[in-house]
């Protein structure tokens, strides 16, 4: 006669509660919410400034310094031979 092996619903009513209590307590630690007003956030925007105006201005003094460094080697004549460059352009 075919039945059902106890055991193996022992353990699995086991697991099954394992898992509920560890759902559980992952609920009871989810943060509160935060309630953020709309004016708080364009403080923080306007906190940061003009992102994309700093990177052009960055970008361009990191050039600009960049092509001082580089020197010109000449030979015996007037004409430059060969453009050296630093390491890195910043380093």
């Amino acid at each position: 006669m075919a039945g059902v092996d106890p055991a193996a619903l022992v353990e699995a009513i086991n697991e099954a509660q394992a898992e509920r209590l560890a759902s559980r307590a992952a609920l009871d630690n989810v943060p509160a919410l935060v309630e953020v007003d709309v004016a708080e956030i364009y403080a923080a925007i306007d906190s940061i400034g003009d992102v994309s105006a700093a990177l052009r201005g960055s970008a361009q003094r990191g050039w600009k310094s960049y092509t001082k460094r580089l020197t010109c080697k000449s030979g015996t004549s007037k004409t430059p031979t060969k453009l050296m460059s630093p390491s890195t352009p910043w380093g």
